[in-house]
């Protein structure tokens, strides 16, 4: 048996699997059977809900490939940030705004009384 393959054997041992009543359209099959299901992995608490097919095989399977995923996706390390600096154009830029602003609201004032 292949690696992967007995990884997912022992992922199924690991989940408690609940079958789940589903709303929405589809008929009768979707509103009065319990075609969705819910997978519980165990030691990592994540859970996954798969109702998007009429047929709980189906969702069943859907399931278990959505819970790999995540389990993957909650295994892999994030990529260190590289902090980058603020290029002189945009410093520039921030410093003219700010100037023309300021002097649209110098212009707002009163006149002094000196002028």
């Amino acid at each position: 048996m292949p690696a992967e393959a007995e990884a997912k054997a022992s992922l199924a041992k690991d989940c408690t699997v609940d079958a789940i009543r589903v709303r929405g359209p589809g008929g009768q099959h979707r509103n009065r059977r319990n075609t969705g299901i819910r997978l519980v992995h165990r030691p990592s608490g994540v859970q996954v809900t798969a109702t998007r097919q009429r047929r709980q095989v189906l969702n069943r399977a859907q399931a278990y490939a959505d819970l790999w995923e995540r389990l993957r996706l909650e295994a892999e390390e994030p990529k260190p940030r590289k902090a980058t600096k603020t290029p002189a154009r945009v410093k520039e830029e921030r410093l003219l705004h700010k100037k023309r602003r300021a002097n649209v609201k110098a212009m707002r004032q009163k006149p002094s009384r000196d002028d």
